[in-house]
């Protein structure tokens, strides 16, 4: 009898042990805390929190021909392990079809911890023709200005909505959490 405890007893013990040390990577998801967009009117889609760089509006407009195309993109992550950021954009709030503008990996003692920011540029350029428009975006995450994308194909005129989009995702379990942002470019 005194045998059949200590072997439950010892068969728990190993379980416990075993438990502690699961793999964690494989239930963690990063948590998006905050998601900002800097228009080029200063203006923000955050009103409530302290880590606001604009001023609250509810529609947010990219202009081109204001502070020359520039805007920012802020975001807070809560993540276990180090994670990947992706910006992208499409005429959609869905990642499916977007085109993918930056992508950089943050983390603790990385450049981005779990505060990032990101400068884009917009630029919308008539082409020969007055009917027709060339749109490029670009955002860098460094202090080097990345390749812009073409977008011409996303925006459907001017001015057009779209949908800013980030997406993070953690570098172990591949577990990634998205949100999106409407804008309208002018």
């Amino acid at each position: 009898m005194n045998f059949k405890i200590l072997s439950l007893i010892a068969t728990c013990l190993v379980l416990a042990a075993c438990d502690e040390h699961s793999d964690h990577h494989s239930v963690n998801k990063p948590i998006i805390n905050y998601w900002e967009v800097v228009d080029s009117y200063g203006n923000s889609n955050i009103d409530y929190d302290h880590h606001q760089h604009g001023s609250y509006h509810s529609q947010l407009f990219i202009d081109d021909s204001i502070d020359d195309g520039y805007f920012e993109l802020w975001w807070d992550v809560s993540s276990y392990d180090d994670y990947s950021v992706s910006i992208a954009i499409n005429d959609t709030p869905s990642l499916w079809g977007s085109y993918e503008i930056e992508r950089t990996y943050c983390g603790e003692g990385l450049d981005c911890d779990y505060e990032g920011f990101a400068y884009c540029f917009y630029d919308s350029v008539a082409k020969h023709s007055s009917s027709s428009h060339y749109d490029s975006l670009s955002c860098s995450t460094s202090q080097y200005e990345n390749p812009s994308v073409d977008i011409t194909d996303i925006l459907a005129g001017h001015p057009s909505e779209s949908f800013l989009i980030i997406e993070v995702c953690d570098s172990y379990s591949g577990h990634c959490s998205v949100r999106s942002q409407k804008v309208v470019f002018e």
